[in-house]
């Protein structure tokens, strides 16, 4: 017992050892010791390194941004962008493919149109969450609400200044769900089964 004693007096004498003989915690750079090369890139990287780690523990939200393209591009183009700086501001992740795929495929061609909206449809299906915005509803729109609405997704509504509002799904989506058929082997089906 007095060697450890000994031990652990001694080493807090010279800084080595903390409480109960276990080794300080040296921060990098300290008691002239020198910086290993991970040590240097954390330094130098230390804000990608923190990015990294919140996004690791704390993941975002993606959301899929369904606004309007009509006549007026420009302008839905530069209401597409302010929607995705507002989910930004709100710690969500945004995917607002109508300006993305329109660069490179064209709305003339129905073949890549087609292709388009396939694209959108795929990201969708990765997304928590469909933001739609402003009043006015579009064919493509009404597409991807239905879309969303069958894969469970939830669905928020938002005006064009960004004030979020409570509504129903559009006509034309619930005409587009149809009956819902019946699984089968359901309890009814087992029951008349077991009748018979």
């Amino acid at each position: 017992m007095p060697a450890t004693k000994k031990s652990t007096a001694a080493g807090a004498k010279a800084g080595i050892a903390g409480k109960r003989g276990r080794p300080k915690k040296v921060q990098p750079g300290q008691a002239g010791q020198k910086l290993t090369e991970m040590e240097i890139w954390t330094e130098k990287n230390r804000e990608d390194v923190r990015a990294r780690y919140f996004t690791q523990k704390f993941p975002l939200p993606i959301v899929f941004i369904c606004s309007p393209i009509g006549e007026k591009r420009e302008l839905d183009e530069e209401k597409a962008k302010r929607y995705s700086r507002f989910a930004v501001s709100k710690y969500c992740v945004p995917v607002t493919p109508h300006l993305l795929y329109p660069r490179f495929l064209r709305e003339d061609v129905a073949k890549e149109k087609s292709i388009r909206r396939y694209c959108g449809w795929c990201l969708l299906d990765k997304c928590s969450e469909v933001w739609v915005f402003g009043d006015v509803l579009t064919n493509d729109m009404e597409w991807e609400i239905w879309r969303a609405f069958m894969r469970s997704k939830k669905i928020r509504w938002f005006t064009e200044d960004l004030a979020e509002v409570q509504r129903e799904l559009p006509d034309k989506c619930k005409s587009l769900m149809g009956p819902r058929e019946k699984k089968p082997g359901s309890k009814k089906e087992t029951k008349e089964k077991k009748a018979v």
